[in-house]
Protein backbone atom coordinates (compact mmCIF):
# COMPACT_ATOMS: atom_id res chain seq x y z
CA UNK A 1 0.00 0.00 0.00
CA UNK A 2 1.32 3.71 -1.04
CA UNK A 3 -0.28 6.83 -2.03
CA UNK A 4 1.39 6.59 -5.66
CA UNK A 5 -0.21 4.14 -8.38
CA UNK A 6 2.69 4.10 -10.15
CA UNK A 7 5.31 3.39 -7.66
CA UNK A 8 3.29 0.14 -6.32
CA UNK A 9 3.01 -0.56 -10.11
CA UNK A 10 6.54 -0.96 -10.48
CA UNK A 11 6.83 -2.92 -7.36
CA UNK A 12 4.61 -5.40 -7.76
CA UNK A 13 5.64 -5.97 -11.22
CA UNK A 14 9.31 -6.54 -10.48
CA UNK A 15 8.28 -8.43 -7.18
CA UNK A 16 6.25 -10.83 -9.61
CA UNK A 17 9.23 -11.32 -12.10
CA UNK A 18 11.98 -11.78 -9.97
CA UNK A 19 10.20 -13.68 -7.09
CA UNK A 20 7.28 -15.41 -9.23
CA UNK A 21 5.22 -14.51 -6.33
CA UNK A 22 1.78 -12.97 -6.91
CA UNK A 23 1.07 -9.23 -5.53
CA UNK A 24 -1.91 -6.99 -4.52
CA UNK A 25 -1.89 -3.68 -4.43
CA UNK A 26 -3.63 -0.03 -3.18
CA UNK A 27 -3.36 3.48 -3.23
CA UNK A 28 -3.96 5.30 -0.37
CA UNK A 29 -3.25 8.62 1.19
CA UNK A 30 -2.65 8.14 4.97
CA UNK A 31 -3.24 11.75 5.21
CA UNK A 32 -6.98 11.32 4.50
CA UNK A 33 -7.37 7.74 5.82
CA UNK A 34 -10.65 7.25 7.76
CA UNK A 35 -11.59 3.99 9.96
CA UNK A 36 -14.37 3.29 7.25
CA UNK A 37 -11.91 3.23 4.46
CA UNK A 38 -9.04 1.18 6.72
CA UNK A 39 -11.96 -1.40 7.53
CA UNK A 40 -13.37 -1.50 3.72
CA UNK A 41 -9.55 -2.19 3.14
CA UNK A 42 -9.03 -4.93 5.21
CA UNK A 43 -12.40 -6.65 3.75
CA UNK A 44 -10.31 -7.39 1.25
CA UNK A 45 -7.80 -9.21 2.95
CA UNK A 46 -9.79 -11.10 4.79
CA UNK A 47 -9.54 -14.44 2.55
CA UNK A 48 -5.56 -13.89 2.53
CA UNK A 49 -2.81 -15.06 4.93
CA UNK A 50 -1.22 -12.14 6.75
CA UNK A 51 2.51 -12.63 7.91
CA UNK A 52 4.20 -9.25 8.40
CA UNK A 53 3.31 -5.84 8.77
CA UNK A 54 5.63 -2.84 7.61
CA UNK A 55 4.68 0.30 8.62
CA UNK A 56 6.90 2.75 6.77
CA UNK A 57 4.92 5.74 5.72
CA UNK A 58 6.39 8.52 6.54
CA UNK A 59 6.61 12.32 5.39
CA UNK A 60 8.37 15.82 7.38
CA UNK A 61 8.86 19.10 6.44
CA UNK A 62 11.22 19.40 4.04
CA UNK A 63 11.60 22.69 4.85
CA UNK A 64 13.30 23.47 8.66
CA UNK A 65 10.13 25.41 10.35
CA UNK A 66 10.01 26.63 14.05
CA UNK A 67 7.19 25.30 15.45
CA UNK A 68 5.26 28.87 15.45
CA UNK A 69 6.09 29.34 11.85
CA UNK A 70 4.73 25.47 10.77
CA UNK A 71 0.81 25.80 9.41
CA UNK A 72 -1.25 23.55 11.64
CA UNK A 73 -2.73 21.99 8.63
CA UNK A 74 1.15 20.84 7.68
CA UNK A 75 1.50 19.81 11.60
CA UNK A 76 -1.62 17.77 11.33
CA UNK A 77 -0.69 16.21 8.25
CA UNK A 78 2.36 14.93 9.78
CA UNK A 79 1.12 13.63 12.78
CA UNK A 80 -1.86 12.01 11.24
CA UNK A 81 0.75 9.96 8.50
CA UNK A 82 3.34 8.74 11.05
CA UNK A 83 1.05 8.48 14.39
CA UNK A 84 -2.37 7.89 13.75
CA UNK A 85 -2.75 5.88 10.38
CA UNK A 86 0.33 3.31 12.04
CA UNK A 87 -2.30 2.76 15.09
CA UNK A 88 -5.11 2.23 12.93
CA UNK A 89 -3.74 0.01 10.47
CA UNK A 90 -2.26 -1.92 13.22
CA UNK A 91 -5.32 -2.01 14.87
CA UNK A 92 -7.19 -3.99 12.24
CA UNK A 93 -4.42 -6.20 11.01
CA UNK A 94 -3.29 -7.99 14.61
CA UNK A 95 -6.34 -9.96 14.01
CA UNK A 96 -5.44 -10.91 10.69
CA UNK A 97 -1.88 -12.25 11.40
CA UNK A 98 -3.20 -13.64 14.81
CA UNK A 99 -5.25 -15.79 12.95
CA UNK A 100 -2.32 -16.52 10.40
CA UNK A 101 0.14 -17.46 13.36
CA UNK A 102 -2.85 -20.35 14.93
CA UNK A 103 -3.34 -21.51 11.63
CA UNK A 104 0.24 -22.13 10.66
CA UNK A 105 1.92 -22.70 13.61
CA UNK A 106 4.41 -20.04 13.09
CA UNK A 107 5.21 -16.41 13.68
CA UNK A 108 4.06 -13.29 12.58
CA UNK A 109 5.80 -9.97 12.64
CA UNK A 110 5.07 -6.15 12.43
CA UNK A 111 7.89 -3.77 11.92
CA UNK A 112 7.70 -0.11 12.18
CA UNK A 113 9.80 2.68 11.15
CA UNK A 114 10.98 5.11 13.52
CA UNK A 115 13.71 7.18 12.90
CA UNK A 116 17.28 8.21 14.91
CA UNK A 117 16.33 11.80 15.34
CA UNK A 118 13.78 10.43 18.02
CA UNK A 119 16.13 10.21 20.60
CA UNK A 120 18.20 13.56 20.31
CA UNK A 121 16.41 17.03 20.46
CA UNK A 122 16.09 18.19 16.65
CA UNK A 123 14.88 21.98 16.25
CA UNK A 124 13.14 22.61 13.40
CA UNK A 125 11.97 19.64 13.21
CA UNK A 126 9.98 19.07 16.42
CA UNK A 127 6.76 17.94 15.09
CA UNK A 128 8.45 15.15 13.06
CA UNK A 129 11.15 13.94 15.73
CA UNK A 130 8.16 14.13 17.98
CA UNK A 131 6.17 11.90 15.91
CA UNK A 132 8.89 9.07 15.68
CA UNK A 133 9.54 9.14 19.40
CA UNK A 134 5.77 8.08 19.47
CA UNK A 135 6.31 5.75 17.17
CA UNK A 136 9.18 4.27 19.11
CA UNK A 137 7.14 3.99 22.79
CA UNK A 138 4.81 2.72 21.13
CA UNK A 139 6.56 -0.30 19.26
CA UNK A 140 7.65 -1.20 22.40
CA UNK A 141 3.67 -0.74 24.53
CA UNK A 142 2.81 -2.86 21.86
CA UNK A 143 5.76 -5.74 21.80
CA UNK A 144 4.73 -5.50 25.73
CA UNK A 145 1.00 -6.29 24.47
CA UNK A 146 1.55 -8.70 22.14
CA UNK A 147 4.97 -10.90 24.07
CA UNK A 148 2.77 -13.98 25.10
CA UNK A 149 1.98 -14.21 21.73
CA UNK A 150 4.22 -15.28 18.47
CA UNK A 151 3.86 -12.13 17.20
CA UNK A 152 7.73 -10.06 17.10
CA UNK A 153 7.50 -6.26 16.82
CA UNK A 154 10.04 -4.13 15.97
CA UNK A 155 10.91 -0.82 15.60
CA UNK A 156 13.50 0.46 13.19
CA UNK A 157 15.19 3.76 13.93
CA UNK A 158 17.05 5.15 10.85
CA UNK A 159 19.58 7.56 10.26
CA UNK A 160 20.56 9.12 6.99
CA UNK A 161 19.71 7.23 4.67
CA UNK A 162 19.29 6.92 0.09
CA UNK A 163 15.69 7.42 -0.38
CA UNK A 164 13.37 9.36 -2.24
CA UNK A 165 12.28 10.93 1.33
CA UNK A 166 15.47 11.88 2.79
CA UNK A 167 16.73 13.36 -1.26
CA UNK A 168 20.24 11.50 -0.85
CA UNK A 169 20.97 9.38 -3.94
CA UNK A 170 24.12 7.68 -2.61
CA UNK A 171 24.81 5.89 0.08
CA UNK A 172 28.08 6.03 2.00
CA UNK A 173 29.79 7.34 5.19
CA UNK A 174 26.62 8.06 8.00
CA UNK A 175 24.43 7.54 4.68
CA UNK A 176 22.55 4.13 4.96
CA UNK A 177 22.06 1.81 1.75
CA UNK A 178 18.09 1.15 1.83
CA UNK A 179 18.39 -2.30 1.08
CA UNK A 180 21.22 -3.67 3.64
CA UNK A 181 19.33 -1.16 5.95
CA UNK A 182 16.29 -3.38 5.38
CA UNK A 183 18.11 -6.56 5.31
CA UNK A 184 20.02 -6.08 8.84
CA UNK A 185 16.69 -4.87 10.35
CA UNK A 186 14.56 -8.53 8.98
CA UNK A 187 17.73 -10.55 10.27
CA UNK A 188 16.78 -8.76 14.10
CA UNK A 189 13.45 -10.48 14.34
CA UNK A 190 12.74 -12.95 16.47
CA UNK A 191 16.00 -12.23 18.70
CA UNK A 192 13.37 -10.66 21.79
CA UNK A 193 14.96 -6.74 21.01
CA UNK A 194 12.46 -3.87 20.10
CA UNK A 195 14.19 -1.20 19.09
CA UNK A 196 17.24 -0.90 16.41
CA UNK A 197 19.37 0.53 14.71
CA UNK A 198 21.16 -1.72 12.47
CA UNK A 199 23.62 0.96 10.91
CA UNK A 200 26.82 0.74 13.02
CA UNK A 201 27.54 4.44 12.53
CA UNK A 202 23.87 5.42 13.04
CA UNK A 203 24.19 3.33 16.68
CA UNK A 204 26.88 5.39 17.22
CA UNK A 205 25.40 8.54 16.99
CA UNK A 206 22.52 7.42 19.04
CA UNK A 207 25.21 6.52 21.75
CA UNK A 208 27.06 10.07 21.12
CA UNK A 209 23.71 11.53 21.93
CA UNK A 210 23.42 9.98 25.38
CA UNK A 211 27.00 11.92 26.76
CA UNK A 212 26.34 15.01 24.63
CA UNK A 213 24.48 17.59 26.70
CA UNK A 214 20.94 18.16 25.31
CA UNK A 215 21.86 21.74 24.85
CA UNK A 216 24.34 20.99 22.80
CA UNK A 217 22.71 19.18 20.63
CA UNK A 218 19.50 21.38 20.34
CA UNK A 219 21.48 23.85 19.49
CA UNK A 220 23.84 22.25 16.56
CA UNK A 221 20.58 20.66 15.38
CA UNK A 222 19.21 24.70 15.16
CA UNK A 223 22.23 26.00 13.44
CA UNK A 224 22.71 23.17 10.83
CA UNK A 225 18.52 23.32 9.94
CA UNK A 226 19.00 27.08 9.94
CA UNK A 227 21.89 26.69 7.20
CA UNK A 228 20.17 24.45 5.60
CA UNK A 229 17.13 26.73 5.17
CA UNK A 230 19.31 29.74 3.95
CA UNK A 231 20.33 27.41 1.25
CA UNK A 232 17.24 25.75 0.28
CA UNK A 233 15.80 29.55 0.06
CA UNK A 234 18.40 30.78 -2.31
Amino acid sequence: MARTTKDLEDVAGELQTRYGISTMYFSIDAAQCSETLVADLIQQFEDKSIAFLVNSVGILNERPLFVDEMEFSLAQRIIQVNCSFTVLLTSKMIPLIRFHTSQNSCRGAILNVGSLTSSSPSAMNATYAATKSFNAQWSQCLAAELHPEPIDVLCVRPGLTASRMSGLSKPGGIVADADDFAKCALGMLGLGVYDILPYPPHAFLDWLATIIPDTVQGSATRSMNLQKRQEMDL
